[in-house]
């Protein structure tokens, strides 16, 4: 049987029970946050005076965007974060001045597709050369719950017509876990680093697997990090985003990696392969038509369920095995048995061309007890 699913977040009972992203910006280093997968697009990080600054007026860097021109945007976008259903989404934000005809705030979070998964806030600071909500050099404080299971980037993304000042933001606070893989970074950009737990019964065949956010544009490369599972069959699909694994008669832990061609996005499947269950048994010899005990010994993860028929069974007979070893009592009609397939709590399969040829050991016949008279 196989069961799989995203890499799950353990929960704990503390101030929060998630793991979270956060920026301040107090490096005071673009680079510091490009380091970490922070990507700025006309933006950079600076160190405002406190009259001007967020934080409370506090004299301290935060996220800087500029808004300058006709018509124009401006970017900061967080590294992947792996999201876990309900969650939080925490920051700062204002402009320098309130001026411009036109200023918008939309947070966004883009999925390794980039398509937008969810919109966390659209906010407008000044539209037709007045100022919408109030003073928009005010700071603002949001705290907004988002409902998402996934991958993807926090975008801050600035707009504006006709407009000349500043999109500050800072304090940024994801509850989520970082999925960049930092050892790709180039130019502030971090692919994604993707992880899905699977796990299979040996021998298994035709199990298909796709790379998470398959982009039909893009092609992939498959391959195992380490030993092998089976053989991998490419000729599922065009761009290679989806394959059919065939399980080798093996058993243990594997990963199987597919790479996105363009962005460099990685799928990691964490395999867990079981052995198949096997079945043993033992019979102690016994008279023709004698009832007898056959003790059966499994092999795999209780409980079991096996299969059989026997003479005089009337068709296939299941018996429900909670532990190993196990006594079935057959009755004296029963002079040949036969194992049909066993099932272990795992749900893997082995059937009656694996498992062993059960032989009844009788007693050979008494012969003549003496000579017989006339």
């Amino acid at each position: 049987m196989r069961s799989f699913g995203l890499v799950v977040l353990f929960l704990f009972c503390s101030v929060s029970i998630f793991a979270q992203v956060e920026e301040d910006f107090d490096h005071n280093n673009v680079s510091t946050s490009e380091s970490d997968c922070w990507e700025f697009d006309n933006a950079t990080v600076s160190k405002p005076n406190s009259s001007v600054a967020l934080n409370n007026g506090g004299n301290r860097p935060l996220g800087d965007a500029t808004i300058s021109g006709l018509l124009g945007e401006s970017s900061i976008t967080s590294p992947y974060i792996q999201f876990n259903g309900n969650s939080t989404i925490e920051f700062q934000h204002k402009l320098l001045n309130q001026t411009g005809g036109y200023i918008n705030l939309t947070v966004t979070i883009i999925d390794p597709s980039d398509a937008t998964a969810v919109t966390v806030l659209n906010h407008t600071y000044r539209f037709w050369y007045l100022n919408v909500g109030g003073n928009p050099t005010n700071t603002i404080n949001e705290s907004i719950p988002i409902n998402y299971t996934g991958y993807g980037k926090v975008q801050f993304r600035w707009t504006w017509l006709d407009a000349y000042t500043n999109g500050y933001v800072d304090n940024i606070s994801i509850d989520g876990t970082n999925a960049a893989d930092g050892s790709q970074e180039s130019g502030g950009y971090c692919p994604a680093y993707m992880e899905v737990f699977d796990t299979l019964c040996s021998a298994t065949s035709n199990v298909n697997y796709s790379a998470l956010y398959n982009d039909l544009s893009h092609s992939y490369n498959w391959t195992f990090t380490g030993a092998s599972a089976g053989t991998i069959d490419k000729s599922i699909s065009s761009n290679d985003g989806e394959i059919e694994l065939d399980v080798d008669s093996i058993s243990g832990d594997f990963i199987l990696k597919a790479v996105e061609s363009s962005s460099g996005h990685q799928t990691y499947y964490y395999i867990h392969i079981n052995p198949l269950p096997t079945v043993d048994y033992d019979i102690d010899s016994i008279c023709l038509e004698e009832p007898y005990d056959i003790e059966l010994t499994l092999t795999g993860t209780a409980p079991w369920v096996v299969q059989y028929e026997y003479t005089g069974s009337g068709g296939t007979q299941s018996v429900n095995i909670p532990s190993s070893p196990y006594t079935l009592s057959m009755p004296g009609t029963a002079d040949a048995f036969e194992l049909i397939q066993v099932t272990d709590g795992e749900g893997c399969i082995n059937s009656a061309d694996f498992l062993p040829e059960v032989t009844v050991p009788y007693f050979p016949k008494p012969g003549p007890t003496g000579a017989i008279f006339h």
